[in-house]
Parts: C-alpha cells; sequence; structure tokens
C-alpha cells in the first residue's frame, strides 16, 4: 500500500496533508472568531445616569409646595423638607439634561442599526472571486470490467480473470475558481493506475499473439484522466436570498491517457495500446445547504456518441461515459468542509479505429467496458474565506 501511495503525485500527497492538518486545527480556530469585538460591551453601562436627571426637575416644585399641606398629613414627612433644597441647582440644567438623555440614546439607537445593516450586508455577499480547492480518497472498488484487442480475439474479464476482485486506492484532486457567484471554471486529476499479476487459467488471444494457459501475466489498466469544466449557477440570479445553494449546468472537456499492457512475467510476450484523446461533457452539479452546518450535493458528467458521425467516418467507434457522484458533508470551519462520497465511473468504447489498424497490431478493434465504484473521504478549502479569517 505504501508504494501504491507514492506513485500519487506529490502536490496530491501535499494537499492531503494541508487537509489532514487543517481539520485537526479547525476546532482550536474555531473558537477563536475574527472580527468580534467585546471590549464595546461596557457601553450601553452609561444610559442610566440621564434617567435621574429627569426626575430632579419636577422633584424641585412638588418639594416647594408640598410643605404646608404635608405638615398636617404626615409629620413624619418634615425631615424630608430640607432634601429638595440640595436639588435647586440641578433644577437649572435640565434642559440640558434632557437634551443629552435624547442624544445619547437616540444617537446609539439610530446610529447602531446603521451599523448593524452595514455589517450584515458585507456578511451576506460573497467575494467576487473565490477559489478553492479539494482532495479526496478512499478505495476503487471493480464491479465489471471486460476488454478484447481484435475481432477475432478473446474478451477477457479483469474481475473474474485478471485479478481485479480486490480494492484499489482511489484519489483525486480539483481547484476551482468561481465569479461572481454563477460562473465556475473547475479542474479535475484523476489518476487510474490498476495493476494485477495473475496466472492465465485459460489461452487469451490478444490482437494476433496468443497467451497460453498457466502463463504467469503482468496486466496493467492505465486510465488517467484530465477534466476542465465550465459551470454556471442559476440560484444567484433566480435565489439571490440563498447563496449558499448550488444549481449549475454546464460543459466538461475531459482528455483521456490510456496505457493497457498484456505483458508475460518473461517479458518475452507483451501486447500493449496507448492513446490520448479528448471527450466532451455535459455537466451538471447541485448542493442544498442546512442552517446548522450540514450540506448534501451531487454531481454528474456524461457523454454518449457515436463518434463516426462526428468525425466524418475515420472510426467506426461508439463511446460512453458517466462519472456520478452523490456526498454529504460538514462545514468544520468558514473556509473548510469535510465530505463523504460515493462515485459511480462507468463507461467504455467499442469499434475499429482506421488509424490503429494501420499501424497495428492486430485489426484496430477494440471493445473496452467498465464499472467502478469508489467510496472515499474528502476535504474542501475555500483560499477566498480562509484569506477573510486571517
Amino acid at each position: 500500500m505504501k508504494t501504491r501511495f507514492n506513485r500519487f503525485p506529490w502536490f496530491i500527497r501535499l494537499s492531503m496533508a494541508l487537509g489532514v492538518a487543517l481539520f485537526l486545527a479547525a476546532p482550536v480556530m474555531a473558537q477563536q472568531p475574527a472580527g468580534s469585538e467585546p471590549p464595546k460591551a461596557p457601553a450601553p453601562a452609561a444610559q442610566p445616569t440621564p434617567p435621574p436627571a429627569q426626575p430632579a426637575p419636577p422633584a424641585a416644585p412638588a418639594a416647594e409646595s408640598a410643605p404646608p399641606a404635608a405638615e398636617p398629613a404626615q409629620p413624619a414627612a418634615q425631615p424630608a423638607a430640607p432634601a429638595p433644597e440640595p436639588a435647586k441647582p440641578e433644577a437649572a440644567p435640565p434642559a440640558a439634561a434632557e437634551k443629552k438623555a435624547e442624544e445619547t440614546p437616540a444617537a446609539k439607537s439610530e446610529e447602531k442599526p446603521a451599523v448593524d445593516v452595514e455589517k450584515s450586508s458585507n456578511e451576506k455577499k460573497p467575494p467576487f472571486v473565490q477559489f478553492k480547492t479539494g482532495v479526496e480518497a478512499g478505495f476503487l472498488a471493480p464491479l465489471k470490467h471486460t476488454i478484447q484487442f481484435g475481432k477475432h480475439g478473446d474478451k477477457f474479464n479483469y474481475v473474474k480473470e485478471g485479478g481485479q476482485d480486490v480494492l484499489f486506492p482511489e484519489v483525486r484532486a480539483t481547484a476551482e475558481v468561481t465569479l461572481d457567484q454563477s460562473h465556475t471554471v473547475i479542474f479535475l486529476y484523476q489518476p487510474l493506475d490498476l495493476r494485477t499479476n495473475v496466472i492465465l487459467r485459460r489461452n487469451v488471444q490478444v490482437f494476433d499473439l496468443d497467451f497460453p494457459k498457466n502463463t504467469p501475466v503482468d496486466l496493467r489498466y492505465g486510465f488517467d484522466f484530465y477534466r476542465i469544466s465550465y459551470l454556471y449557477n442559476f440560484v444567484p440570479v433566480f435565489f439571490p436570498d440563498t447563496p449558499q445553494h448550488e444549481l449549475s449546468i454546464g460543459l466538461s472537456l475531459q482528455i483521456r491517457d490510456a496505457d493497457i499492457g498484456f505483458t508475460s512475467a518473461d517479458g518475452k510476450m507483451r501486447r500493449t495500446v496507448s492513446n490520448i484523446g479528448p471527450v466532451p461533457e455535459i455537466k451538471i452539479r447541485g448542493r442544498y445547504a442546512f442552517d446548522f452546518g450540514l450540506w448534501v450535493g451531487g454531481e454528474a458528467d456524461g457523454m454518449y456518441a457515436p463518434v463516426k458521425y462526428m468525425n466524418g467516418g475515420s472510426s467506426d467507434v461508439v463511446g460512453a461515459i458517466i462519472d456520478l457522484n452523490g456526498r454529504a458533508g460538514y462545514t468544520m470551519w468558514k473556509p473548510l468542509d469535510i465530505f463523504f462520497n460515493i462515485r459511480y465511473l462507468g463507461g467504455g468504447a467499442e469499434g475499429t479505429n482506421k488509424t490503429d489498424k494501420k499501424e497495428g497490431p492486430g485489426d484496430g478493434y477494440v471493445s473496452n467496458w467498465l464499472h467502478f465504484m469508489t467510496v472515499s473521504l474528502g476535504f474542501e478549502l475555500n483560499f477566498t474565506k480562509l484569506a477573510e479569517v486571517f
């Protein structure tokens, strides 16, 4: 397993290490939110001083008229008569006190909502440019995989005969840029390199070469691919108050890098096929986020193409591909999301390529169909939000 992991590119291993580090640091960082202003909390304590100034003016005239009536009714109130006299000097600035009382609370009550509205509007509006990257890692399980080289060749079942009845490590990396919440460009790298060693249980013909029964064979099915996609998100247009959701449709261009080989263990017999080619696809992606941090989403890239009608008849090939996944995630920290992902990867091609027929070996006919499932864990790191936090 160590040697398989080391075959992944260095930047994928670095991204996985960065994701684990941020995952461990997220709970600590979340306890220290940026932008908090605890020192401003004592400001409301200054408000109790104005209210005592308001009852002081009516107390003074009441005290002046009260002594004649208060003496017969309440004799005990006589000692209280001198108390209002010290209040007379304070009776002079009641207007100023009232003015101060009116200005201070009113000003604060008028200014505070303005600040809150401005702050809330800034928080709701995402940045114009957002950049994020994601890495997922797990295992790949071949469900069904067959291949045939040459019209007279044997159909070979990789799962039943070729050692693909086990789990393989799987990793993929993405980077995407979003402009104005609606326009997103995504770059994907998906390595796919399945290598097995088996002893053939029957004679197998690959193009024009026969591999006898009981021959130790090294098998390789390499099908790395690169994909660049454009998506347009309709949610900000029709539902501007819910920018956390997504419903996007767009196009993808996938570049396949195929390298398939049958080689005897002693190296005396070998047949390989390798090629690079573009594959156009239709893409759709959606996401729904709950208020408590949980979100669910899905994504699909697919294409079905009778190639001979697309390129003028130079190749009598029919091809198809579907990359479909569903995932559930949680926002651990403002810039960091983690997720669990299940993916179905299927497709293939069948037909005769005239170029391969001329160059050989064989007649250029290939039939290759696969059905894979992957289960993985991953993370997404939003660098724009990360810069805002720090």
